[in-house]
């Protein structure tokens, strides 16, 4: 009679044991496929910014080209000035 409890707490023991393991492995796999869904996330983020930006250009483009000044517009130079220093004012 004890030694049949024994027998079946030892099993029960064992059953408990593996599926702990099981449980565990599959818990690590998730997170891996969490992990690994993110990154897609982040780079379907990266290349929806890029198509915004490419088709930002492509329709300023098409606005220079269909425009009456195109030519000037192609042969302008842009000139891009710092900002005057600023002075500091405050407490001192």
């Amino acid at each position: 009679l004890m030694s049949e409890r024994l027998k079946k707490a030892w099993e029960d023991a064992e059953f408990h044991k593996q599926l702990n393991e099981s449980l565990t492995s599959n818990q690590k796999a998730l997170n891996e496929q969490l992990a690994a869904a993110a990154l897609k996330d982040e780079e379907i983020k990266d290349l929806k910014e890029q198509v915004r930006d490419l088709m930002f250009y492509l329709e300023a483009q098409r606005s220079v080209e269909e425009s009456e000044s195109s030519e000037e517009i192609r042969n302008g130079q842009i000139m891009v000035q710092t900002p005057a220093a600023r002075t500091r004012r405050g407490r001192r």
